[in-house]
């Protein structure tokens, strides 16, 4: 389970949300995955099986079959590293936020799970 920070509206504004990575893979050749559409199937699922492990207040983290952090069940996925804001882009599986974003907080978009990875696993 990790920790992550959430900065709705204004980087001033955070709260904490727990997450939990999702059991199975997302497809990134999931045509639906780049979409918004009623087809939430893969997000119920997740979060079912999130909530089973680990109780309702922990909210799914998708990735996908290469183990790369996509979105969640909710949301859309912004995380730092050295400094730098990014978001997954859409090759990733997922409706890409790297457009609606940019602006927000300056982001970058890139598929990135080895440093997220050796992120958590250091301030754990």
């Amino acid at each position: 389970m990790f920790v992550a920070t959430l900065e709705p509206g204004p980087p001033t504004i955070k709260s904490v949300q727990k997450l939990a990575v999702a059991p199975s893979p997302v497809s990134s050749k999931d045509p639906a995955l780049g979409h918004k559409t009623n087809q939430r199937l893969v997000y119920v699922q997740a979060k079912g099986a999130v909530t089973k492990a680990y109780g309702e207040e922990i909210e799914p983290l998708l990735v996908n079959e290469r183990g790369e952090v996509t979105e969640t069940d909710i949301a859309n996925v912004v995380y730092v590293l050295d400094g730098q804001n990014y978001t997954p882009p859409a090759g990733c599986g997922l409706v890409c936020c790297a457009n609606s974003c940019l602006g927000a907080v300056n982001c970058k978009s890139a598929c990135c799970l080895q440093k997220i990875s050796r992120a958590w696993t250091s301030s754990t």
